[in-house]
Parts: C-alpha cells; sequence; structure tokens
C-alpha cells in the first residue's frame, strides 16, 4: 500500500474463511472492505476550527455613516480575521 493510501484510509477489514479438506487447509473466501474518511464531515471540522471560522454567520462591527461599501466589506473581513 503506498504513502498516501496509508494516510487517507480510515479502515480496513480483511475476512478469510479457511477450510481443511482432508488434512490440507485452502482458502476459500477472501474479502476486504475499505473505508475512505467522509469528506465532507472533514470539510465541516475545518470550517469550525477556531483559525478558520468559515461557518462564523454572525460579524459586529462598527459602521459610521460615511464608510464606502468597500470600507464596509474591509472592516467585515478584519473583524471575522481577528474575532
Amino acid at each position: 500500500m503506498t504513502d498516501v493510501w496509508r494516510k487517507t484510509v480510515t479502515s480496513l477489514d480483511i475476512i478469510e474463511q479457511i477450510s481443511n479438506i482432508n488434512g490440507e487447509r485452502e482458502l476459500v473466501s477472501f474479502v476486504k472492505k475499505l473505508k475512505l474518511p467522509d469528506k465532507l464531515k472533514n470539510l465541516d471540522l475545518i470550517g469550525r476550527h477556531v483559525n478558520v471560522q468559515a461557518w462564523k454567520t454572525k460579524v459586529e462591527c462598527d459602521v459610521k455613516q460615511n464608510m464606502s461599501l468597500e470600507e464596509i466589506a474591509k472592516k467585515i473581513r478584519h473583524e471575522r480575521l481577528v474575532g
């Protein structure tokens, strides 16, 4: 198994059924289950991380009446980063 696969595989289930016929062991069936991580769950966890705050829905900032939309957007971005 390559290094990339080892880093992304969540679990690996291997089941072997061996029969004993006339004193000889013989592999009857072999089942392998490979489970990969849930990408949506990982994205959600990354988005909820304290430094990322991608899902933060409420940002408070003081806005003056004479501010342009660009200044307001810049201030909101700054508030999201600083918290």
